[in-house]
């Protein structure tokens, strides 16, 4: 391709910078040739020659011919990309929203697969270390029903509880409350502290849950999740849950959702 005449390379250091980075004019390097050509005309322009006053400095991008202008786009789009993963800071990722269908079993087995040492630990009425742990999850994900420890004592008296462990790790911990009314409804809720959500911990503690449900010969099962927790509602939705109520209790302002379980009866 032959340069236009207003791309010919001055003289002297001037022109071996413009020839360095500008090389052949070719589709694919009109680019660099604007590049080296700014530089160039900088260049001269600060040391005052007489090339800052010459046509040569006229905008490269006027002699661009129709027919390149598709390919010159692809190339600067291009290397706005590599800029853009090189030098800008990383976005965060979102976390995934959560989907329209529940999860199956398959593919609640595979997530769980890769938790191997998770340990559920049921927590006794007169166990004064495992009640502060369950204490500690729950007050953390639900503050606004934040509970002494003599609440969570009667409360192991009637439910449920379970603690789990990571290694030694506290990570998370459950309730059951056993199977009421005509319709024989169990509540199930599973908790896992923030930093060690989306591991599969949660599938594991629920999938438990759910066990211990069925033993107890629930007819139904359901859920309670603070509107807040955005997390765990997402996470019921993902199992098949789906919204009942919405309250907010008297002399409080939290909003609450009710869950139950579609097709238990089939599970």
């Amino acid at each position: 391709m032959q340069r236009p005449a207003s791309l010919v390379p001055p003289g002297g250091g001037a022109g071996r910078t413009y020839r360095r980075l500008a090389g052949r004019v070719t589709a694919w390097n009109w680019p660099a040739a604007c590049v080296a050509h700014t530089l160039v005309r900088r260049r001269t322009e600060s040391d005052g020659g007489p090339l800052a006053r010459s046509h040569l400095f006229r905008p490269v991008c006027i002699h661009l011919p129709n027919h390149l202008l598709s390919e010159v786009v692809a190339t600067l789009r291009t290397v706005r990309h590599w800029i853009n993963r090189f030098f800008r800071a990383p976005r965060p990722v979102p976390r995934p929203a959560a989907p329209d269908t529940p999860l199956t079993q398959v593919g609640a087995a595979r997530l769980a697969a890769g938790v191997t040492d998770l340990r559920i630990v049921p927590v006794a009425a007169d166990d004064a270390g495992a009640l502060r742990d369950w204490q500690h999850v729950h007050n953390t994900i639900v503050p606004p029903a934040a509970l002494p420890l003599d609440a969570v004592r009667a409360r192991a008296g009637r439910n449920r509880l379970c603690n789990a462990y990571a290694g030694d790790v506290l990570v998370g911990c459950s309730t059951v409350r056993p199977p009421q009314g005509e319709e024989a409804v169990a509540t199930v809720i599973a908790r896992v502290l923030p930093e060690h959500r989306l591991r599969g911990l949660g599938t594991v503690l629920y999938d438990d849950g759910l066990a211990h449900a069925r033993v107890l010969g629930a007819g139904a099962v359901e859920t309670c999740v603070l509107a807040a927790n955005e997390d765990g509602l997402a996470f019921a939705l993902a199992r098949g849950f789906a919204e009942t109520d919405r309250y907010v209790l008297d002399g409080e302002s939290d909003l609450w959702i009710d869950l139950r379980l579609s097709g238990w009866e089939h599970a």
